[in-house]
This record gives C-alpha cells, sequence and structure tokens, in this order.
C-alpha cells in the first residue's frame, strides 16, 4: 500500500486483496483528507482510477463540505 496521487491536501491509495487460492484479487480504494479521515473511493475492485478521476472525486468531496 502507498499513496498514488495526492490533491489539494488529500492522498488516493488502494490496498490489493489476494483470495487465499491465489488467483483473485480485489483492489480496495480509499482518500485519506487533510485530518486523516479514512473515505472510501468508490471504484472498480478490478481496475485502478486515473489521476484524473481522483482528482474529480476529491473535487466533489471538497465541494459537499
Amino acid at each position: 500500500m502507498g499513496t498514488k496521487y495526492t490533491h489539494l491536501g488529500f492522498q488516493y491509495y488502494s490496498e490489493k486483496e489476494v483470495e487465499s487460492d491465489g488467483c483473485n484479487a480485489k483492489i480496495w480504494h480509499w482518500i485519506s483528507d487533510p485530518d486523516g479521515r479514512e473515505i472510501a473511493f468508490p471504484y472498480s475492485p478490478y481496475s485502478y482510477p486515473t489521476q484524473s478521476e481522483v482528482e474529480s472525486f476529491i473535487e466533489k468531496l471538497i465541494e459537499e463540505k
């Protein structure tokens, strides 16, 4: 797990969970806000978002505050 994108003080990171069969995996997506709170990023568990998609999501979060 590592930060892949940062934008306006927010950070995107993901965690890949591999099933016990070793063949199937899902990716959990998270956004960490400037205060350290984690927000689940609703994105496909089978692919990674682009930087643009992450930035757009973060900007919508800020607008909702």
